[in-house]
This record gives structure tokens, sequence and C-alpha cells, in this order.
């Protein structure tokens, strides 16, 4: 919305103007000067890991919780597992699909590297999603294997026609190999794939190829300053596109890649962080926020990605280590922009100049005209780190993989120039940097940084409940300080299958909610959370007794979030599903109780021995947060 309004009145001041001759020549030479099309690294993921092997064979490459790997290691190890997948049993080879789902640890690195050295794809699948969704993701890779970590193989049998086990006792038993596996695997076969939420209810596979990640790698490690004295922190979910630059950039640059355990990943960062002697991480801000720099004196890089950066983590942050604020979609294999080292808390939401490839403004309305400088339009990003497209979606690939807008040509660029639409809104600013922001449709970013399409869930909210006339959801934010955004779902039911005593359906706004009416959200919430990772289904559900329209008939978002902008924590949480509160009749629990309170700004005694965290309105950073102040004080959860 705030995008939207930015390029109004823009339009209203410039007058919907064309670029000067001389804007022209400045966009192009900012965008010559870092490498377009012709700069592609045309290598294999693994084959750049293959040249470290041969530099520093006894050099750590893997520091994890559960043991340490050379670089020799490491190869050995994938080598022994390679040539068991690539056998007549899983047969495996270029552009077929392999799974995974893994906790962190070292095996997984392992995995990983094996399944690219036999020439396949790594689709990588979130340990916290639920099977159906991973059903989901099965049958649109027609994968036949899965690799998974021992505490998995049960969860996941029957969704693949073959799931294997890997950790040291496989490792153990497979044969020493006498030469390197020699699939026939070219850099722009597929490496990965990446799945986002889909608008259409159907998570969408990302695909992204070898030299295009290669390409990405270069350039950010360079960018960031990767080398062999790195030793990054690997933070992010597998499933996540940030996991590719914390492993591969830093086994492309000769580092260390420091694994934490998923215990330590959800309590005790700054402590794993010491112990695994990390001096390189990448988080989201949320994240970042909940750390203490004076905590963390190894670390000497922090990059931020997923999220819009804060002046108040470059406050902290910038006078210990070097800040980098990076942008890009997975589409773009990680990231195309950068900014840094950040030292102004006034420029927090600048993302930096392109570090690989080219990224041009245009209007929003029309990709094929291109906006003068400091006009917001959106983001369209053109280069070798260009995913292939969606997986099975030729029609989506089409829509946002676009080819020669009119002004290329006019511009002098030529043709054959490949672009993707991100749908992201930014200003060109007259240093070449630019200035994000926010997004430009119903997609957005929740619990520290993860990528989520609202058509999505509102489809299955239509899917889920018959007597769903028409549904909203969208991240509402309590107008406390410094609060936390709630995920929440507006919903208009059927007139005649719920009945709101009192109500005047001309006027805005939300209904009572009834016990009966909580039952059925209830049973709602239940449904979703078989479709749905829970990151992705809300936590306040807000019966209307009719969705506000524009004049043209449309869902008029705007008017919704009008309407709840001044509501409170507290008010909102009137539309939680959580059960009455009952009073703490313990010590320990009325200390629970007051920690809650803290973390989800509430008063203590509206929560209850009964309370659900998440239905209160908690979500994974703030149970991370939770665990951090308990255990301040001195209780471990």
């Amino acid at each position: 919305m705030r995008a939207t309004i930015l390029v109004n009145e823009h339009e209203i001041a410039d007058g919907g103007r064309e670029p000067s001759a001389e804007e022209v020549s400045l966009l192009l030479k900012w965008n010559s000067d870092r490498g377009v099309p012709s700069e592609a690294v045309n290598n294999c993921i693994h084959e750049l890991v293959d040249k470290q092997v041969l530099l520093r064979p006894h050099a750590l490459a893997v520091h994890a919780w559960d043991g340490q790997l050379t670089y020799e290691q490491l190869d050995e190890l994938a080598e022994r597992l390679t040539h068991h997948l690539i056998n007549d049993e899983y047969a495996v080879g270029p552009e077929s699909k392999v799974l995974l789902c893994f906790d962190k640890s070292m095996w997984a690195i392992v995995a990983m590297l094996a399944i690219l050295k036999a020439g396949a794809v790594v689709v990588p699948l979130g340990t916290i999603n639920p099977v159906p969704r991973l059903a989901q993701i099965a049958k649109d890779t027609e994968a036949t294997l899965m690799l998974v970590g021992p505490q998995y193989a049960s969860r996941v049998a029957g969704l693949v026609p073959h799931v294997l086990t890997v950790d040291g006792s496989l490792l153990g038993r497979l044969p020493v190999p006498t030469a390197k596996a020699a699939a026939k695997v070219t850099a722009r076969n597929a490496a990965y794939i990446i799945y986002t939420s889909g608008s259409t209810g159907v998570p969408k596979g990302v695909v992204l190829e070898h030299s295009a990640l290669c390409t990405s790698s270069q350039a950010h490690g360079r960018a960031f300053g990767l080398g062999p004295d790195t030793r990054a922190v690997q933070f992010a979910d597998y499933a996540y596109d940030v996991s590719l630059a914390d492993i591969w950039f830093t086994l492309h640059h000769g580092g260390c890649i420091c694994v934490m355990s998923e215990q330590d990943r959800m309590d005790n960062i700054v402590g794993a962080i010491g112990v695994l002697d990390g001096n390189t991480i990448n988080l989201t801000p949320t994240v970042a926020m909940l750390l203490d720099p004076a905590k963390a004196p190894k670390l000497r890089t922090l990059i931020l990605a997923g999220e819009n950066c804060h002046a108040s983590i470059i406050e902290a942050w910038s006078n210990r280590v070097a800040l980098y604020n990076s942008y890009g979609p997975s589409e773009a294999s990680f990231g195309v922009t950068v900014n840094g080292p950040v030292v102004d808390s006034r420029a927090a939401g600048n993302i930096g100049r392109p570090v690989a490839g080219s990224l041009w403004i245009v209007d929003a309305a029309d990709y094929n005209r291109l906006c003068p400088i400091g006009v917001p339009g959106e983001i369209l990003i053109e280069g070798p780190l260009l995913a292939r497209g969606y997986l099975n979606d030729s029609a989506k690939t089409a829509s946002a993989f676009i080819m020669d807008p009119t002004w290329a040509a006019q511009y002098g660029l030529g043709h054959g120039r490949r672009m993707y639409r991100t749908g992201d809104m930014a200003r060109q600013n007259h240093d070449g940097s630019l200035t994000y922001l926010g997004r430009m449709d119903n997609q957005i970013k929740v619990h520290g940084g993860r990528r989520v399409e609202l058509g999505e869930i509102e489809h299955w909210i239509r899917v889920s409940h018959p007597d769903v006339r028409a549904v909203a959801v969208d991240a509402i934010t309590p107008r406390e300080d410094e609060a936390t955004p709630v995920l929440t779902a507006f919903v208009e039911f059927d007139k005649d299958s719920v009945h709101v005593p009192g109500t005047n359906v001309s006027t805005p706004g939300p209904c009572p909610m009834s016990e009966g009416m909580r039952d059925k959200f209830s049973n709602l919430q239940m449904s979703l959370l078989n479709a749905l990772p829970p990151y992705m289904v809300p936590a306040l559900y807000i019966p209307m007794a009719q969705l506000p329209q524009t004049a043209s008939g449309k869902l008029d978002r705007k008017l919704i979030r009008h309407l709840f902008a001044n509501f409170t924590r507290e008010e909102l949480l009137k539309f939680t599903l959580a059960n009455s509160a009952k009073a703490a009749p313990t010590d320990l629990e009325r200390r629970l109780q007051g920690f809650w309170a803290d973390v989800l700004g509430l008063g203590a005694d509206s929560i209850g021995t009964q309370d659900n965290f998440f239905q209160l309105g908690g979500d994974s950073i703030a149970a991370m947060r939770l665990v951090s102040m308990a255990r301040a004080n001195g209780l471990d959860l």
C-alpha cells in the first residue's frame, strides 16, 4: 500500500515523464559496471568445491555440532554416497529430483554434495511442513528418492518409492570408490529447486541452475569478503535460499561451515557461535535483533537478508562488525544487491547496488516504461543469476520472466534481454544505489523472512470450510510501539450458515466472537495446520458481517487495514482461539505467565494455564525471545 501511494505521488509530481537522456546514460552506466549476461560462471557447484579440495585438503570444511570434516573427508564421504545413488536401484542422474529432509547436521551437507555430484537436483523440504504439503512437493517433482535424517524416515514413508537414511552408519558401510563419479552434468543443468508459497494453494518450485548459483557465489563472495578464514555459521533452514549461500558460497571460497544444532538454533544462537568459533553469519533482521552484540565478540561479519533492515540494528552492530544489507529473491539465486559495510543508520532502507547482473526500475503498472531516477517503480532483475523458471508452470514462468521490454531496444540494449519481475518496489537514488519500498502485491514476509503468498492461505481457508463466503488474510500490526505483525484471517460466512445477533451488515468492522464461532474457527485452524506450514497459519480469526469492497467490486484490503490500524494487541487478541484465562496456581506457572506477557505484549491476567502460545500471537521468533528471557532469569525451557 505504501509503495502504491509513493508511486502515485511521484507520477503526479513527474507527470509520468520518461527518463532524460542524461538519466538513461547514468542507468546504463550503473548496470554495465557490474556484469551483464556475458559474465556467467560456467561451472557446476560441486566443481568449485572440488577445486578447494585440491587446494586445501586438510583444512576444515564443516565444523558441526555432530562432527567435523576436512575438505578431503567431505569429498570422500560424498563420493561414497554419490556412487550409491547412481547405481541401478536409484538411477539418479541429471535433472532427476532428489528430496532432502534433515535437521541441522554435517550429514545433510554430505547428502547435498552427493546429490549434486550425481548430477541430480536437490529439493530441500522444510521439516516443519505438514505431510500433505510434502506430498504435494513429491508429486510436483515426480521424485522417486528422498534422503533423510534418521528421525524423519518413518514420517515420510510412502511419499516416494525410496527413502534412504543418511548418517555415519550408512556411509561407514559404503565402499570407498576407486575413481570419482562421472555424471554427465553441465552448468546449465538444474542444481536446486526451492519451494515458496504459491497464490493458487500449491507451492511453486523455483528451479536454480548450477551456473546461476555459481555466478551468485562468485559475486557475493567478493562483496562479503569471503575466503579461507571465513567460518560461516549456518542458521537458515535448508528449505530457505539463504542456506545455499551459507553452505556453497562458503565452500567455494575455501571457508568452513559452522553448523549449530536445531536446539541451539532455537534458544542458544550466541552460545553456538562461540562454541563453533563462527565469525560470519547471515540472518534476517528479526533474528539479528534478538542477539546482544556484546555477547558475540567473535563475529566480524553480519549479513542481513530476507526483510527490511532497521536503523536500530545498524546502531547496535555497525561498530562491532562489517554489516551488510543484501536484497534478492530466490528467483535471483539468493541475491542481487549489497549495501555495505553499513555505518549510517539513516541508510537502513538502502539495499545498495547490483553485484551481479543488472537491475532496472520500471513503471509498476507497465514494465515497458523505464522509471526516471528517483521515481518509485517495480524492480526488474536481469543477468546470469536468474532462475530457469517455475517447475511445471510455463504460464507463471512466462508471466514472471519477461523478454525484451520495449525500452531495452529504445535505449540501445538490443534483443534477447530476459528479466524477472520481482513485485518489489524501489527507487533508484542519484548515486546509483536503491532504496527498497515494499511489495506491490499480496505477498508478505512473516516469522523472520519467510515468503508467503496471502492468496495461498485464503485458498486453503475456502477449501477447508464450505461456509466461507469471502476471506482476506493480512499481517496486522497492533498500534503499540515495536509491535510484531500478527497473521490475521478476516472471514465472511454465508448468511444462512451463521447468525451474528445485532450486527448491521452495512457497517464495516468485526462481529462479536461467540463461542460457537470460536469452535468453528478452531476446526478451521486444525484443517489449515494439516495443509500448511505453521508459519502460514493465522493466529487471529476475525468474523466479518461483510468484507469491504471497492467501487469496482474488488476486496478492499486498504480499508481492512485502516479499520484495524488502531487496535491494540489486547483488542486484537479477543479474536484468538485461546481458552478463557485460568489463574496460574504455582510460582513457576506465574513466572512463565509473566514471561509470556512480556514477550507477547499482553497483560498477565489475560493469559491462562491452558492457553496456546502460538494462538496468542506467538511465533518462532517470539519463542526464541521467550527462551532467552527465561534463561536470563535462571529457568531453562
